[in-house]
């Protein structure tokens, strides 16, 4: 938890530093970045790290809600708006649903 937490940007999104992997999927390198929404490689990068991050919040560590919930509130805060400036306000849903339930897959 504490991993996580030292390695949320100001903004709220995640980088793709290697202890968050290790953590997160248990490996040394990120899964393959999903291209279901534009951005430069970077800015996917980090909607697609950020979303790891909250999947392994939301589904490894539902116990600690309290001490992870603002956490995950800055992330979503950040991916709403970033997401709303790539694929319009009206599709924030669709999409990040989309990747979220692909980060999961990698959380098993």
């Amino acid at each position: 938890m504490e991993t996580l937490a030292r390695r949320q940007s100001f903004e709220g999104y995640f980088d793709g530093h290697a202890d968050i992997f290790e953590l997160v999927i248990k490996g040394k390198t990120a899964p393959p970045v999903p291209d279901f929404f534009g951005g430069t490689d970077e800015l996917k990068e980090k909607i697609w790290y950020t979303l790891l991050c909250i999947g392994y919040l939301e589904t490894k560590l539902t116990e600690e809600k309290e001490v992870w919930e603002l956490i995950v509130e800055k992330a979503n805060a950040w991916l709403e708006s970033t997401l709303a400036g790539l694929v319009g306000a009206n599709r924030v849903s669709e999409v990040k649903g989309i990747i979220y339930e692909e980060a999961k897959r990698y959380l098993k």
